[in-house]
């Protein structure tokens, strides 16, 4: 998600020395499937997932969240990752 927004702001002049990455990850799935390994359920490994970093952030989406995404292979995606207490925002 941080690369996304950051690819969305840039002009196309930013350097990659002098850009700024929000959150961790090497890959934000389905955005840049071609760096990600996939597990034998055909879904991409979550390690290394920009969403690491933001779950450890805010937690991970409750049930309630979660009944808003439509795309099965999405869900499946999200519930892979590892539960984190929600953040008290």
């Amino acid at each position: 998600m941080g690369d996304l927004f950051k690819y969305i702001c840039q002009d196309g002049t930013e350097t990659k020395k002098h850009s700024l990455q929000i959150f961790n990850g090497g890959h934000c799935f389905p955005l840049s499937p071609k760096r990600v390994v996939f597990d034998p359920d055909g879904l991409p490994s979550t390690e290394g997932d920009v969403l690491e970093s933001v779950f450890d952030l805010i937690g991970t989406p409750s049930d309630l969240d979660l009944s808003f995404i439509t795309d099965v292979h999405a869900l499946a995606y999200i519930k892979k990752f590892r539960p984190r207490p929600q953040a008290n925002l």
